[in-house]
């Protein structure tokens, strides 16, 4: 009796300590709202607001360029994750200011998982205006292979300003600019380099194209949509041998992006294996997937940086091409090397092996207020709460990172915990989050069957398995019915205003898809006319869900004489390529919570008709991508 009595108690203190401190976090960001100064600088004396007070009293002073009590705080609070946070906020305003001495100052203290490619560059600037002799923590080489960061821009700028950079390193430098639509910072260095930059006409012609650069930007500019006339123009110019090759490299990939592989390989070809970027690599390794060379595919992925081979794709895509030279035991040999999880590729790669993964148990949670880092998750929970009260994206980004930070440092029985507190406070975000990062194999957590009712009802209405909406809503919400997502997606199914007005009309039904059971209504019905359209085939039907039903039947139509696998990992929309492999492995899972199948991503996969067999044109197709419930981004305009 007495041991209840002191948890009751204990749960009492808990429960009050945390209306408290919601109340007290209310109080101090109504202040910083407010812009009250002098009331931040009274609480910073009460010892139950002192830390969050003085944390938006720096912020507050920050905001108007005053950065000495976001200095102060960090120099009390060390290395708590609010003194983390000021630090970065303090390299943005020293960095734009242009006190290098603070910035080194600060740089110093961040913690090394913390800094950004951007915040390295910022440093070695830094450094470098200080004339302190320093050893360059950036790799010039390797940041300009990829989109540069903008502090980057400054630094590789400054250096070759300097002659301190190659002329192969300056014209990479400058083409990875043009080819990330990276004008703006182009045209604030150009002086700097020495270039003129009126040239850079979007409607400049051939004729009057005279520097080296001008022909780059134009060939460049063309190569977006129509890659073949850019390598005419290429192949005719007077550009030197290796600005030539770097722009082969380019074309090899946009070529293979527009399904024209043979072209891709031919570009590829003439280029070479210098400043490729990141994207530029695994578009040869699928250029050759595409034309079943499984020797090229092996080459490409050996030629990749250490940080590309080590991914559980190519891992996966090293192995499958060993296979196909019949190399087996060294295939074998590489899919040993790639961890088990509920990863896309390792239930690929275990399938291969023959050694489908086996569930784990659910996980006994530990009880949330006696987990290691309780404070921590708690204070996260709170600010999340209050945040969300107040329409604060601030409040909620400082709770979520908190929350996360807890996640990450805990083990699997605390996370349970934390992950359980969040689905009772109905952050399914927050939630999934944590049950996707436990250890052992268990998915109770990260793949949750929510609004199992309405689910179980609109998929036996609309014929199709309860699982494929389970799928989808996991990946556009996160099961969270109030998402609202950048792009004009809302709710569970994530439906596009223009989408859900479309499928009003053909259920004869009033637009109702801003109530959640309406939501999964009309993202069910969508899904069932999609799998119609494509035959059932679900790899199209969710390509089309994410993408358009128009772009998707292309993609149909251009890899449906190859296997499953290669056709999904084709998919040339970056966000649309990702998207299908989750709602595979999405589906797979929940196939086996729910019906107890087996965690076999091949056999699940050869089960797909790799066919076009029965695309139905309708009218949600007038302009391929018409109702697609999403208006994507696509990275270089593709």
């Amino acid at each position: 009796m007495k041991k209840i009595i002191l948890a009751l108690l204990s749960t009492f203190i808990i429960n009050y300590s945390q209306a408290d401190e919601i109340s007290n976090i209310k109080n101090v960001y109504n202040l910083y709202t407010k812009n009250d100064t002098n009331s931040l600088q009274n609480l910073t004396k009460d010892p139950d607001n002192s830390k969050l007070a003085n944390y938006f009293l720096a912020l507050n002073m920050l905001n108007k360029s005053n950065p000495a009590q976001a200095i102060a705080f960090i120099d009390t609070y060390k290395n708590s994750f609010l003194s983390n946070d000021l630090k970065h906020k303090l390299l943005t305003f020293f960095f734009n200011t242009q006190n290098w001495l603070w910035y080194a100052n600060v740089y110093n203290q961040l913690l090394n998982s913390s800094v950004s490619q951007n915040e390295v560059c910022g440093y070695d600037l830094a450094n470098y205006a200080l004339n302190n002799n320093k050893k360059m923590q950036t790799n010039i080489s390797d940041v300009i292979r990829n989109k540069i960061p903008t502090w980057c821009v400054s630094l590789i700028a400054t250096k070759a300003a300097n002659k301190q950079t190659t002329k192969e390193e300056e014209d990479q430098f400058v083409i990875n600019l043009f080819k990330n639509n990276q004008i703006t910072q182009f045209s604030e260095i150009a002086n700097n380099l020495g270039i003129k930059t009126g040239f850079l006409n979007s409607q400049l012609s051939s004729k009057s194209t005279q520097t080296s650069y001008q022909k780059i930007y134009r060939i460049n500019s063309i190569a977006i949509k129509d890659p073949s006339l850019a390598l005419n123009e290429l192949n005719a110019s007077d550009l030197d041998k290796d600005l030539k090759k770097l722009l082969y490299n380019y074309l090899g990939y946009v070529f293979a992006t527009k399904q024209m592989f043979n072209e891709a390989k031919d570009s590829i070809q003439k280029g070479n294996d210098k400043y490729i970027s990141d994207t530029e690599y695994e578009w040869r390794a699928r250029t050759y997937l595409a034309l079943s060379d499984w020797n090229n595919v092996i080459d490409s992925i050996n030629k990749m940086p250490k940080s590309l081979q080590n991914l559980n794709s190519w891992i996966y895509w090293k192995s499958f091409a060993l296979n196909k030279l019949g190399r087996k035991s060294d295939a074998l040999d590489v899919l040993n090397k790639m961890p088990k999880s509920f990863d896309y590729y390792s239930l690929l790669g275990q399938s291969a092996l023959r050694s489908p993964l086996q569930l784990d148990k659910p996980i006994i949670a530990n009880n949330f207020n006696n987990i290691a880092l309780f404070d921590e998750a708690n204070t996260g929970f709170n600010l999340y709460i209050v945040g969300k009260q107040n329409n604060s994206t601030l409040l909620t980004s400082l709770g979520t990172q908190l929350i996360y930070r807890a996640i990450n440092n805990s083990n699997d029985e605390d996370i349970a915990a934390i992950s359980d507190k969040a689905y009772s406070l109905n952050i399914n975000t927050i939630a999934i989050y944590g049950g996707s990062r436990v250890k052992k194999l268990d998915p109770s957590r990260g793949y949750p069957v929510l609004f199992n009712d309405a689910y179980k009802k609109y998929s036996s209405n609309y014929q199709i398995e309860q699982t494929i909406p389970l799928a989808i809503t996991r990946q556009e919400s996160r099961f969270n019915p109030n998402a609202l997502a950048f792009d004009g997606g809302v709710g569970l199914m994530q439906l596009m205003p223009n989408t859900a007005l479309y499928i009003s009309k053909k259920l004869n039904s009033s637009n109702c898809y801003k109530s959640y059971e309406c939501n999964i209504q009309f993202g069910t019905w969508f899904l069932s006319h999609l799998l119609q359209k494509f035959n059932g085939n679900l790899i199209y039907a969710s390509a089309g869900y994410n993408a358009g039903p128009g772009r998707a039947h292309k993609w149909q139509t251009a890899f449906n004489h190859l296997d499953n696998t290669v056709q999904i990992e084709l998919i040339p929309f970056k966000i649309t390529h990702d998207y299908v492999q989750h709602i595979m492995s999405n589906r797979l899972i929940y196939d086996s919570i729910i019906n107890k199948s087996s965690l076999d991503m091949n056999e699940y996969l050869n089960k797909i008709s790799n066919s076009d067999t029965g695309y139905i044109a309708d009218d949600d197709n007038t302009d391929g991508d018409s109702t697609s419930p999403h208006k994507l981004s696509i990275e270089n305009g593709f």
